[in-house]
């Protein structure tokens, strides 16, 4: 592992986010691992860089996937992880319920604004976590599923905080933590439909996506499951539309090409949407 202050940073989110998701104390989790209250201790406060056995045997305890997510600060964990949420709920949320009817997309969609809003509105976002009793680590824990009433108090918030779908347009999201090494091979493809073939692969997406190279637009359908879950949120064209120009957000971060802003060019029903954008 390359030592520096972001690596270690994110090397302690990582470890405290796994020990909080597991409800595990420092020593439960230190006996899991072999090691000392004390090692867990020094590393979730980012005051000492975990040997590498520690590091991968974390990554087989509790089957965390990529062995680099130290490099972007975020993690996915095998599906069954998520098995027991329905009856157990969540301790990074606890005020809200699970159910498959009731989860709208996973924490990775709003990872790139989570990390703007650290930059920019801090206070107000820690605030806000702490009212509806949220734990900071959700936002690290990428396919960790998101409640319909958490996505619809999030982008409550986003208005609030004058957050709306014409400033996001206008800022630089990052999403290097939301999809890491995802990036980097998007990148080094240089492809498009690379990037939407990674984007339709997502479990929890609310939303489909089409690229056409020739007309250089994409199409956007949303999974049927999720235009019902949509018809109880207020919130819902916000939320619609972040989804919609996902794709736009994320070439504009990677920059990928000189784009302008895109325009919705063809609405069918509701339920499908043309996206257009000039290079």
């Amino acid at each position: 592992m390359i030592e520096s202050d972001t690596t270690t940073t994110n090397i302690a989110t990582i470890f405290r986010a796994t020990r909080k998701l597991h409800r595990l104390q420092q020593t439960e989790i230190a006996a899991i691992l072999e090691v000392t209250q004390g090692t867990i201790s020094k590393v979730e406060s980012g005051n000492m860089h975990p040997e590498l056995g520690l590091w991968f045997k974390l990554l087989k305890s509790f089957s965390i996937s990529d062995p680099y997510c130290f490099t972007y600060g975020g993690l996915e964990f095998n599906e069954n992880t998520f098995s027991n949420l329905e009856k157990e709920g969540s301790p990074f949320l606890p005020l809200y319920r699970f159910t498959g009817e009731n989860t709208l997309f996973s924490a990775r969609t709003l990872r790139p604004i989570f990390e703007y809003l650290l930059k920019t509105h801090f206070k107000a976002l820690e605030t806000f976590l702490k009212e509806k009793k949220v734990a900071l680590e959700l936002f690290y824990v990428l396919n960790h599923p998101i409640p319909v009433e958490f996505a619809e108090a999030f982008f409550i918030f986003l208005h609030d905080n004058k957050i709306n779908d014409k400033s996001l347009s206008h800022l630089n999201l990052s999403f290097a933590s939301a999809y890491g090494a995802f990036s980097n091979n998007v990148l080094k493809t240089n492809s498009l439909e690379v990037f939407f073939d990674i984007l339709n692969k997502e479990k929890d997406a609310i939303a489909k996506y089409k690229y056409d190279n020739n007309s250089q637009t994409y199409t956007v359908t949303l999974n049927k499951k999720s235009q019902n879950k949509m018809n109880q949120i207020q919130q819902k064209d916000s939320i619609i539309n972040y989804n919609l120009l996902f794709p736009y957000y994320y070439l504009k971060s990677t920059k990928q090409s000189k784009m302008i802003n895109p325009k919705i060019v063809e609405v069918k029903k509701n339920v499908e949407w043309k996206i257009a954008y000039a290079s």
